[in-house]
């Protein structure tokens, strides 16, 4: 995906990562073991060892490695919304770099506690608090109307979603 590309998705309010499957939902509860139980804060997508491309413009502010997330990166956005793009395997980035929607800044891969490849994305306002992918668009949800605010996590989700495990 093209810089003019992920403008346009975003723009016409389509769903981030568009034409990849995902494995599981933001918010969703799974029974299945191969998958997070409890609360999902971000959304795992079906995105198996390849180059990945940054949803919204703005500034890596940090790149490190997590016992769940594995290796990861945040931007944060120019709303102030911070994305975390998890599991990967590369950044082709570094912190402080500027990034535009499309651009490619990422491999995805299998690192964290995780059964498979896979990207694990989510969104955090500037309090904190996850937001939807699928609703975010790249609006402010405290001062936009129009954009969808997500529920509160619950105590047992331990501070991150892990997706797929």
């Amino acid at each position: 995906m093209n810089t003019e590309d992920a403008k346009l998705r975003v723009s016409s309010g389509a769903a981030p990562f568009t034409g990849y499957g995902v494995n599981q939902r933001y918010g969703q509860q799974s029974d299945d073991p191969n998958y997070h139980k409890g609360y999902n804060r971000g959304e795992d997508y079906n995105m198996v060892n390849q180059d990945g491309p940054v949803e919204y413009s703005g500034q890596v502010v940090t790149i490190g490695n997590h016992p769940q997330w594995g290796l990861f990166m945040q931007v944060l956005d120019d709303n102030g919304y911070t994305q975390q793009y998890s599991h990967l395997a590369d950044v082709y980035v570094k912190e402080g770099d500027r990034v535009e929607a499309g651009q490619t800044a990422y491999k995805t891969g299998n690192s964290g506690y995780t059964t498979g490849p896979h990207l694990d994305y989510m969104i955090l306002d500037p309090q904190g608090n996850d937001v939807d992918p699928q609703t975010y668009q790249g609006k402010d949800t405290a001062t936009d109307p129009g954009a969808s605010p997500s529920p509160t996590p619950t105590p047992e989700d331990g501070g991150g979603s892990t997706g797929a495990i």
